[in-house]
């Protein structure tokens, strides 16, 4: 759902509809209706190019008006969240343009706003969400679910804060609470609020990275994660797309001597360049820049800095130390990273580490930052 700007302050609206599902249900609606009409009137025709009327009219008409329906509901579907301070509810609306059904909720129902992730599994595909939920007395109320965990934190802030509620994140894993009123305070902010001590022990045997400390500020050089067996997947995948392509079309080409030379010159290098050659160079380069992936972390009192050198580049994040909301330990799939969290964006690195080396220099950066 994308925000509705509204000139009342005590309004909050959420719309979702129209975009790329109006331009995926055009042509259902179009063919769907032509379908109907035609049927209707006594315009289709059989093989045998005999009117299609009577009984048999029927199916064409039930048909295209199924389809149509369909098209409609993406073409001209639409559905809304509108929070009304004023009036304390909270309001669901479906509508085809408009809103034509609604239900209410009461507001004081609501005592927390709680963003998690989730996996979803389907027959022919496995894809992880992050669900915006608001939870109280009564059940829950389910406000968004994306695959872009950024976004569902930043729906879940603003709503948040606009009904002044605590926000529960267990998106990362390990749970979060922050209370109404502090969800803008940093992480430097909140540590120096509530006092608490970053305890740092002795770094763990046998760590990867490399670690350097000047006054307030320190260093970490992060080395490449070890390769998971699924990096080699898209490699294998392309192998065999390569061998079939290779036996089945490029082979019988070249050695076809009913063609030109010439002709048989520009397929097999069409052949060879785009759907041999490319697919085996890309899964490669994919391997490469994973086993050349390295990060160097730089933290002080003014933020945290990040610069992750691929195979022929370099990227470099930065988030200030007045904008950094977290920094945590987070599981994706069988492997531990650090993450650090702002309104603005979100830096992921040094995955790949063991759990108790990021927790050290999870420690390290807090003190740092923290000075």
């Amino acid at each position: 759902m994308r925000r509705v700007r509204t000139d009342d302050p005590d309004r909050l609206a959420y719309k979702a509809g129209g975009g790329c599902a109006s331009l995926f249900g055009l042509p259902f609606f179009c063919m769907g209706l032509l379908f109907a009409v035609m049927g209707t009137m006594g315009q289709m025709k059989s093989k045998g190019g005999v009117p299609v009327t009577g009984v048999a009219a029927i199916f064409p008409v039930v048909f295209g008006s199924v389809f149509a329906l369909i098209g409609a509901a993406f073409l001209f579907g639409r559905s809304g969240l509108v929070f009304d301070r004023t009036r304390r509810t909270i309001t669901r609306w479906y509508g085809l343009l408009f809103p034509m059904w609604s239900k209410e909720h009461e507001w004081q129902r609501f005592t927390q706003v709680s963003i998690t992730r989730e996996t979803r599994r389907s027959k022919n595909n496995t894809y992880t969400v992050y669900p915006v939920r608001l939870t109280g007395s009564g059940g829950d109320l389910n406000i968004e679910e994306t695959q872009n965990e950024h976004q569902s934190r930043q729906m879940a802030e603003e709503i948040a804060k606009f009904m002044d509620l605590g926000l529960v994140d267990s998106s990362g894993g390990a749970t979060v609470r922050r209370e109404a009123g502090t969800l803008d305070e940093s992480l430097r902010d909140r540590l120096r609020r509530t006092g608490q001590e970053v305890d740092i022990n002795a770094p763990p045997d046998g760590m990867r990275a490399t670690f350097a400390a000047s006054g307030n500020a320190v260093s970490f050089h992060i080395p490449p994660a070890p390769l998971s067996p699924a990096a080699f997947v898209p490699v294998g995948c392309a192998v065999i797309f390569a061998l079939f392509v290779g036996f089945a079309f490029f082979w019988p080409m070249v050695s076809q001597k009913n063609m030109p030379a010439e002709a048989r010159l520009v397929f097999g290098i069409f052949l060879g360049v785009f759907f041999i050659g490319l697919p085996l160079v890309s899964s490669l380069a994919m391997v490469l820049s994973q086993l050349k992936r390295r990060s160097d972390v730089e933290a002080d009192p003014y933020g945290l800095r990040v610069t992750t050198h691929g195979l022929l580049s370099s990227k470099k994040a930065e988030i200030p130390a007045a904008e950094l909301e977290e920094l945590r330990i987070e599981e994706d799939k069988g492997r531990y990273r650090l993450a650090a969290i702002s309104d603005k964006q979100d830096i992921h690195f040094a995955e790949g580490l063991p759990r108790s080396e990021l927790e050290w220099i999870r420690a390290v950066l807090l003190k740092a930052i923290a000075a």
